[in-house]
């Protein structure tokens, strides 16, 4: 977060923190640009790609816990309920 101090004697702005506030939300939400991790990524980072609900992040973390970190984005097709096609869907949003 950002936080802006006035100079003594300038007037403050509070349309720039307003809009400062609203950019980091913007980008924050998006999730096309920024990759997940598979190694690293919560339930509730699984869940924000289009695609992965509830049972599916569940089934990528236990997966990940049973056989340890997965070493490419490929091998996300071992985990059980995605398969090729739900895969080709999904590759573009991980990164390992």
């Amino acid at each position: 977060k950002l936080i802006y101090i006035p100079k003594k004697g300038e007037v403050s702005q509070p349309n720039l923190s307003k809009s400062l506030n609203e950019n980091n939300v913007n980008k924050s939400a998006k999730t096309d640009n920024t990759k997940i991790n598979l190694n690293l990524a919560t339930e509730s980072e699984l869940q924000n790609v289009p695609g992965i609900g509830s049972s599916k992040a569940k089934a990528i973390i236990e997966y990940r816990n049973e056989n340890g970190a997965f070493t490419t984005v490929e091998d996300l097709k071992k985990v059980n309920g995605i398969g090729v096609k739900t895969f080709e869907k999904l590759r573009e949003y991980f990164i390992v």
